[in-house]
This record gives C-alpha cells, structure tokens and sequence, in this order.
C-alpha cells in the first residue's frame, strides 16, 4: 500500500478514536474538526469493515475485458385478435385476444341468441 494511503488510513483511526472519547455526535465532532461528515461516516464504515486492507491490492488492468455473448433470435409478435359483435339493443361486445378459440365464441353466440329471445 502506498505511503500516502496508509497516512491516510491511520489518520482517520486518530478521528474515529477521538471522536469515540468525546461526548460529541458525529456531526458536532466533524464541525469542531472542520472534517466532512460524510467522509467520516465513509471511512467509519471502510475501517470497521476491514475493506482498508494494510496491504495494497493488486491493481486492475486498464485494458476493459469483454464477454462474448449470443444474441437470441427475436420472438414473433402474435398478432391479437379483437371481435366485436353489434347486439341488438344498441350495445356492443368487444373480445381482445392471443388466439381465436371457436369453442368460446360457439358459447358467446349462443349465450347472446338465449338472451335475445328472452327480451
């Protein structure tokens, strides 16, 4: 780890270790040492979790790597179905489907005449 990041590191220790002595919130604390509070919840959080390891990490390449990947072949849209039946009376039914099944419209049709006939 550079020299730079571990001065870094032990000189948010310090804070934190101070600021736990104190009987101030973080806030008062940060504004009495003129630091900002979101750095120092940051850093809070980054030491506790142990992700400031005391050795430096190895580092990325620069050079982006990329996964080949298959593209699927796009799907049909079905096409919807709309049947709309003008019933007497000066109503209007209107079916939006996937499929046409013409066992429904059988039950449709015939459920409309036994209505008809009843009027």
């Amino acid at each position: 780890m550079a020299q730079n990041s571990r001065s870094k590191a032990a000189r948010w220790r310090r804070y934190i270790r101070e600021w736990r002595r104190s009987d101030l919130t973080q806030a008062q604390f940060c504004r009495r040492h003129n630091l900002a509070l979101s750095t120092f919840s940051w850093w809070q959080r980054h030491l506790r979790n142990g992700t400031h390891a005391r050795t430096a990490p190895a580092r990325r390449s620069r050079t982006p790597s990329f996964v080949p990947i298959r593209l699927a072949e796009p799907r049909p849209q079905a096409a919807g179905i709309e049947v709309e039946l003008q019933i007497p009376g000066g109503r209007t039914l209107r079916i939006r489907c996937d499929t046409f099944d013409q066992e429904t419209l059988r039950q449709i049709l015939g459920a409309l005449e036994v209505e008809n006939r009843s009027c």
